[in-house]
């Protein structure tokens, strides 16, 4: 059998009908089947969090004679099933990633039920420096920032840059410059004119730079720029110049609303994730560095102090690693990114890297969010349920 069979954790053969007795071999657990069909050749792969009943649901035949779906018939073609289980919905969407990938490699883009991420990419050294949408994390020259959490998000905080630094908004004139026609931009006051020559390319070199400093987080110093200009223009009347100033800082507020607040650059794209699952009291870690995630202990809630410190040294021991395979892995960042935007009961604790993270911190991180996927939630006839994972 292939090499990504090892990988399952059980088996079981089958034979149309698919009976009750066979199906108590298969866990009514979360994780992982995949169909064989004669000669072990892979016909589908299937999620659940209850894979007895996913299995039951595809194999057995219908209690109505009459019931219809426009699903395949796999019931008369499948000889083998095998399964995995997984610890959490991140454990499983990361072990089906790597099941489509081994099994389907020409195809597995398809099957995946996320898409790819969403970064910004600038280089100010580049020949045509601009802010550019990017799907992936790859080692190139300049910065790359992300995740965002969809491509609207992403062009939105495009855009905001090139108004607040008055950025080239056609690259295409941008290219051509000092010898491009301006373009309604310019005529409109909003853009440098590097493409028509107003400002030399070694300026507005320099212009991306700051913008790119400002869209890693160093921002104090430009709003104050701007505070000091709208304030300036007021008290000479120039009222709209003031107001435009004040455009532009109400426009960068919004960089720090929710929809930002997990961009950085690639490099800080570093976590330490902990996945709450069916053993009770139970934490898994995973460690991630871009593309690359690895499995990492399982702790207790009630966490000792020397697991944690042994967590905490584990994470920085691997992600100050050079040269790790699979570090600027397109769909495994991805992947990463989508959960990063989930809600806190499925995306868990997702904790961003930092050297000086401290076994007390993490310890007081977990208490927090334990206690606030935790809680619970009034139901609207009346009673209580409590939120899970």
């Amino acid at each position: 059998m292939a090499e990504w069979a090892k990988h399952f954790e059980g088996a079981l053969d089958v034979s149309p009908p698919l009976e009750d007795q066979q199906l108590r071999h298969v866990p009514a657990k979360r994780g992982l089947l995949l169909l064989l069909a004669e000669g072990d050749h892979p016909l589908i792969l299937l999620s659940s969090a209850d894979i007895r009943g996913r299995l039951r649901s595809r194999l057995q035949t219908p209690a109505d004679d009459q019931t219809r779906s426009r699903r395949a018939d796999l019931r008369q073609v499948t000889r083998k099933v095998l399964w995995r289980l997984a610890y959490s919905h991140f454990e499983t969407d990361l072990w089906y990633l790597q099941f489509a990938r081994s099994i389907w490699p020409e195809g597995f883009v398809r099957l995946l039920p996320w898409r790819a991420g969403h970064f910004v990419h600038v280089d100010p050294a580049g020949a045509a420096p601009h802010f550019a949408r990017t799907s992936e994390i790859k080692p190139s020259p300049g910065s790359c920032l992300g995740p965002f959490r969809d491509g609207r998000s992403a062009a939105r905080f495009i855009e905001t840059i090139e108004d607040a630094f008055d950025l080239c908004r056609d690259v295409a004139r941008l290219r051509q410059s000092p010898h491009a026609q301006p373009c309604a931009y310019r005529q409109m006051g909003r853009c440098c004119g590097v493409c028509e020559g107003a400002v030399s390319m070694e300026e507005y070199r320099a212009l991306v730079a700051r913008a790119a400093d400002f869209a890693r987080g160093d921002r104090a110093e430009y709003r104050s720029q701007l505070e000091a200009a709208m304030k300036q223009a007021a008290g000479e009347l120039r009222f709209e110049q003031a107001a435009a100033a004040k455009a532009k800082l109400a426009a960068l507020a919004e960089l720090e609303g929710p929809a930002y607040r997990h961009v950085a650059e690639a490099e800080r794209f570093q976590f330490l994730i902990f996945q709450r699952g069916p053993i009770a009291k139970k934490l898994k870690a995973f460690l991630a560095d871009r593309g690359l995630i690895i499995e990492g202990p399982t702790i207790a809630q009630q966490t000792q102090k020397d697991d944690l410190e042994l967590t905490v040294a584990l994470t920085g021991d691997v992600l100050s690693a050079p040269n790790l395979a699979g570090r600027y892995d397109k769909w495994r960042t991805a992947l990463l990114a989508r959960y990063l935007y989930s809600a806190p009961q499925r995306s868990g604790l997702t904790l961003r890297w930092q050297a000086g993270l401290t076994a007390d911190r993490l310890a007081e991180e977990i208490e927090r969010w334990l206690a606030a996927v935790s809680k619970r939630v009034a139901r609207p006839g009346g009673g209580h349920a409590a939120a899970s994972c």
